[in-house]
């Protein structure tokens, strides 16, 4: 019986040796992640009534698609939108439904926790650095597939009144995401933002043999705290609305 007993801890021993060994050999420090922004158009749509607004989403795609993508290591990500798009749609030129984000990039140093993101704000094409921000994740028991990833979800609420919902997987060290999302213990590979009408979720990662990330951006002229930032957009907006200011200034924000 003790006999038994032994054996049976020793295999027990060996079994949780093993899935550690497995565990670490899937745990990635550098690669690159593909992701799918898409927008519903349809949803931007309704602060609009009457004829002309049934026109408008009779004549747009419901959904503007459009690819990103993330290099990482433990300590940094670069995020930007790929060379790689959807063909084009011609119903998404000018007004609300123009893309400014071709040029956008967000870096992120996660050891100083430390942003430096290229923003173009209308006409302009901004630098912004300052600290990361902070957001304060509730980690649920609920999971999702994504990029042959097990996910766990997490929700926080940002900019007072923005809820964001992510999931993130622990297999990718990096406490890192899209756009400026940060904060949980590893990759997030999809969201979603009601509020905002977008989902973003990984399609792909590549495994990197050795670090390799780009620069962060940079300009010749100075940069901006995002302080600075809602300062400029505070009175850039003014003339908006409440509805369609607070919603500019979450997509800028982001």
């Amino acid at each position: 019986m003790m006999m038994n007993n032994t054996l049976r801890n020793i295999f027990i021993l060996m079994w949780c040796f093993a899935s550690q060994q497995l565990h670490a050999q899937a745990v990635l420090e550098y690669g690159l992640i593909k992701f799918e922004k898409k927008v519903n158009m349809h949803k931007q749509m309704d602060g609009f009534s009457g004829e002309w607004a049934e026109m408008a989403k009779k004549n747009m795609p419901k959904y503007n698609i459009s690819n990103f993508e993330l290099q990482f290591t433990p300590t940094a990500s670069i995020y930007k939108k790929s060379k790689d798009q959807p063909p084009a749609d011609p119903r998404m030129r000018g007004g609300m439904m123009r893309e400014d984000d071709d040029k956008n990039i967000v870096y992120k140093n996660i050891d100083s926790a430390s942003i430096v993101s290229q923003k173009q704000v209308f006409e302009k094409m901004l630098l912004i650095k300052d600290t990361l921000p902070k957001m304060e994740w509730k980690i649920t028991n609920e999971f999702k597939r994504i990029a042959d990833k097990n996910c766990r979800k997490a929700t926080a609420i940002v900019m007072d009144s923005v809820y964001i919902i992510a999931f993130y997987t622990d297999d990718i060290i990096c406490s890192s995401g899209p756009e400026t999302l940060n904060g949980l213990p590893g990759m997030i590979l999809g969201v979603a933002i009601p509020r905002l009408n977008v989902t973003y979720f990984a399609t792909s990662i590549t495994q990197y043999a050795s670090p390799f990330i780009d620069a962060p951006p940079t300009s010749k002229n100075d940069a901006v705290t995002y302080k600075q930032l809602i300062e400029k957009l505070e009175k850039s907006l003014d003339d908006w609305g409440k509805k369609w200011k607070s919603r500019s200034m979450w997509n800028l924000l982001l």
